[in-house]
């Protein structure tokens, strides 16, 4: 585990830091200790958003996100129901650089 580096002043004080993930975060947990309702994550070391999920109910499978690039651009959108993909998740790139990675077709499907 990471030791907490300093939080800029993008991450709202009330966050919580990650060490396993390398992020802050901020949401509630239901008595499971599940995601539920508005939760929010910001990357080490900068402090940008990189990713705003809304959970739906208490099982933490039912949600809608946004993840962002470092320069504050969406990255990628969808939802899940159940734990699965429910309907069309939306990449994209960046004209920038950035960390946040895309999922590519397996080999497979090229051959």
């Amino acid at each position: 585990m990471s030791k907490e580096p300093k939080k800029p002043n993008t991450v709202p004080a009330e966050a919580v830091w990650n060490a396993s993930e390398n992020e802050w975060e901020l949401g509630e947990k239901n008595k499971n200790g599940i995601n539920i309702g508005e939760w929010k994550w910001w990357l080490a070391p900068n402090g940008h958003l990189c990713c705003h999920t809304f959970y739906d109910g208490e099982s933490g499978n039912d949600f809608s996100f946004t993840r962002f690039h470092p320069d504050g651009t969406s990255s990628r959108e969808g939802k899940y129901k159940d734990g699965r993909e429910d309907g069309t998740i939306i990449f994209t790139k960046s004209e920038k650089q950035s960390g946040e990675y895309f999922a590519l077709p397996f080999k497979e499907e090229f051959e």
